[in-house]
């Protein structure tokens, strides 16, 4: 039995990420979902959020911005519309596009629906940023698998 997963990330521009994992773990439209070596096949809906991995023992960190994971013989793709490794993220950057977008959500209060969406989105993904910087910051305290 194989004690570890090939993980691929590919997004439009071309591949993000091609390493040897021993976990890792993404968050779907129904919450995330751990996968270790031999998991049984699998095919999901990738949501807005990110991919947790562990390489050497050391956990990283990957912002998904939607698409779809396959995996089967221990070979994870994820097919997403846009990604950042956790150590490639501006923390200022992703703190002021959440502010605007913010601002933008609480000045459009009443625009159209799909305008506030895109904002939502906006705001979603800046979290998201936020949220993965701080994970990495704290990575080492993180329980090892």
């Amino acid at each position: 039995m194989s004690k570890e997963i090939h993980l691929d990330i590919i997004t439009p521009t071309g591949p993000l990420l091609s390493e040897t994992v021993e976990f890792l773990s993404i968050m779907g439209p129904s919450g995330s979902i751990g996968i270790l070596p031999n998991h049984v096949p699998l095919f999901m809906l990738v949501d807005v959020g990110y991919l947790e991995y562990q390489r050497n023992g050391a956990r990283d960190f990957i912002t998904t911005m939607g698409g779809v994971l396959e995996f089967h013989n221990n070979h994870a793709t994820v097919l997403t519309e846009s990604a950042e490794k956790a150590g490639d993220i501006d923390e200022l950057r992703a703190k002021q596009a959440a502010e605007k977008a913010q601002i933008h959500l609480t000045e459009q209060a009443g625009a159209e629906a799909e305008a506030k969406a895109d904002t939502l989105a906006a705001l979603q993904r800046a979290r998201i940023r936020q949220r993965v910087v701080e994970l990495l910051r704290n990575r080492s305290g993180r329980r090892t698998i």
